[in-house]
């Protein structure tokens, strides 16, 4: 039994490309779930939500960019997310939501190619 079990485990953990894709959907999907759970809880906007929405909801009714002082990638993507889901809480996180799951995906993949081990990229992106 556990040599079965180890077997198993050898083939799951195996460096190759279809069990790195797997689990970069994996990892994706549970991360974009955890970031989205309670995401609309917060009724209210927060800290730089109080610029951003704003200028977020500037950017989809005239096409201007109020508060040039920043980049303006957060509020185009902040447009975007409102301009799909609606100018709720959910709209205004959505894309932080899916850009984090994002992120941890590539820091799975990047760590797999320094290390070239799929534990330690897991571990690494956890």
């Amino acid at each position: 039994m556990q040599h079965r079990l180890r077997t198993v485990a050898a083939h799951i953990f195996a460096p190759t490309g279809q069990a790195l894709a797997l689990w970069s959907l994996l990892v994706f999907a549970a991360s974009l779930g955890l970031f989205l759970w309670g995401l609309a809880a917060a009724r209210d906007i927060y800290f730089d939500e109080t610029w951003y929405v704003a200028t977020a909801r500037t950017l989809i009714k005239t096409g201007e960019m109020l508060h040039q002082e920043h980049p303006p990638l957060g509020k185009l993507l902040i447009a975007c997310s409102i301009w799909l889901f609606g100018d709720d809480p959910l709209g205004w996180r959505a894309m932080s939501a899916l850009f984090g799951a994002l992120t941890l995906v590539g820091a799975l993949l990047w760590s797999f190619a320094l290390l070239r081990d799929l534990k330690q990229a897991l571990w690494a992106c956890a």
